[in-house]
């Protein structure tokens, strides 16, 4: 009724062979390697600086939050896209000018509700400029901090996973 299988015989199931010894079965396949694009690097960034303006919408905590969201959303962005170098200054460019478009769409909301322009507290152009240009600054490079701080996570997992 059952016949003994001969121990040289292999048995092909799931892209896998099993020749019948419980030691050549792998049970902790190997990950799919995914490599990263600019597509799904553009998709971090933007997942990235989603993540770090909602780090300011929880109360009490979006003190701490807040100012490190773009760490944050770095950080989750990496882990999500696994990128190479060139792919970690894509997601902190993209979170940098997401942060500068969420000011440049709230000026714009601003002055589509006055019919004067601006108003007259508002800082000029040129102050303007150089406070875009310093949130673009903050949001890029604490976006690149916490792509590297996931990068350097990464690699140490693989290196204890490894020795």
């Amino acid at each position: 009724m059952f016949h003994e299988r001969a121990p040289e015989a292999r048995v092909h199931c799931c892209d896998r062979h099993y020749d019948g010894a419980p030691e050549s079965i792998d049970m902790d396949p190997e990950p799919t390697s995914r490599e990263s694009s600019p597509v799904r690097e553009v998709l971090g960034g933007l997942l990235g600086a989603a993540i770090a303006m909602a780090c300011v919408l929880p109360p009490l905590i979006h003190l701490i939050t807040g100012p490190l969201g773009p760490l944050i959303g770095g950080f989750f962005a990496a882990n999500m896209v696994k990128p190479g170098q060139r792919g970690r200054a894509v997601i902190a460019v993209t979170i940098g000018c997401g942060f500068v478009g969420a000011i440049v769409g709230a000026i714009a909301i601003i002055k589509s509700f006055t019919s004067e322009g601006l108003p007259s507290w508002f800082p000029s152009g040129d102050l303007l400029g150089a406070i875009l240009v310093g949130v673009f600054a903050y949001g890029a490079g604490l976006g690149f901090a916490g792509t590297a701080l996931s990068g350097a996570m990464a690699e140490k997992k693989a290196e204890k996973k490894a020795g």
